[in-house]
């Protein structure tokens, strides 16, 4: 089973250039996010004409990609873009090559404990509709002590933005939700930040006010989640404070759910056991 988002095929679209779909719509690395994730749900109402678009647009990218159209350097290196920023992944039912893709960034699993401490934040939609077009978001991490065991006291700080236009409410239903899980036009995101392998979650913020939060645990990957509503144009800050396991010196990287535009994954941020 493969799976790629709009913007990894935006970038396969750098390499093959314009594709046109059914409909006529031109396709090209400048345009296909914008299509594929707003405009063909304020074109189209019907979920089914939706997917038949989304089916044909998929195909023809990937046909032109496999065909060698185009500029294939181009269309490789983007498409291993897509992999590094981990828009793309695979799995498999066979057992043997599930357990060779596992490792991998095209496996998606969580890392594994090493003396890297890896925080996780990942975003939930939890308006269950095309709002997260309108959304922006980064995650800073401050590695403020270091104890003699090696275990980090580290503060993940993720910015979250609405951008979109004032006027919102006016958006198609199926783009808004129809105000079932917020106001028409807001949005409401779950906000899941997973703390280092043996690690421990110490406290929740959101705007400097400290909240009580949904606790879970992942393996060895103690979880903090927390719902976040942002009307159009509104800018919430979480800040979530967190310990790794011992021996956990080197700096703390960050994997995040991607977005709409192209960002660095797995960003790195100073140790203070240095």
């Amino acid at each position: 089973v493969l799976s790629i988002d709009p913007v990894a095929l935006s970038y396969a679209l750098d390499g093959t250039g314009a594709i046109e779909v059914a409909d006529g719509t031109t396709l090209t690395s400048a345009n296909a996010v914008d299509i594929l994730l707003n405009t063909v749900y304020a074109r189209y109402e019907d979920p089914l004409v939706q997917d038949a678009f989304f089916a044909d647009a998929a195909e023809k990218i990937f046909k032109a990609a496999l065909s060698g159209r185009g500029d294939s350097r181009k269309t490789l290196e983007g498409l291993a873009k897509g992999v590094d920023e981990r828009r793309i992944m695979l799995w498999s039912a066979q057992e043997d090559e599930e357990a060779e893709l596992a490792d991998t960034r095209l496996g998606g699993s969580l890392p594994a404990i090493t003396s890297t401490p890896n925080v996780g934040v990942y975003l939930d939609d939890a308006t269950q509709a095309k709002m997260q077009y309108y959304l922006t978001w980064k995650t800073t991490v401050e590695a403020e002590r270091c104890t003699d065991a090696g275990a980090q006291t580290l503060v993940a700080t993720t910015t979250l933005t609405s951008t979109a236009p004032a006027d919102a409410d006016q958006l198609p239903d199926y783009i808004t939700g129809n105000g079932r899980r917020a106001e028409s036009g807001d949005q409401q995101i779950g906000v899941n930040v997973y703390a280092p392998a043996g690690g421990k979650v110490q406290r929740l913020d959101v705007d400097g006010e400290r909240k009580a939060y949904g606790r879970a645990q992942l393996g060895d990957r103690p979880v903090a989640s927390t719902p976040v509503f942002l009307e159009p144009g509104q800018t919430v800050e979480v800040k979530v404070t967190m310990t790794t396991g011992d021996d956990q010196r080197r700096g703390p990287v960050v994997t995040t759910t991607p977005g709409v535009s192209s960002f660095d994954q797995d960003r790195r941020f100073p140790s203070a056991c240095s």
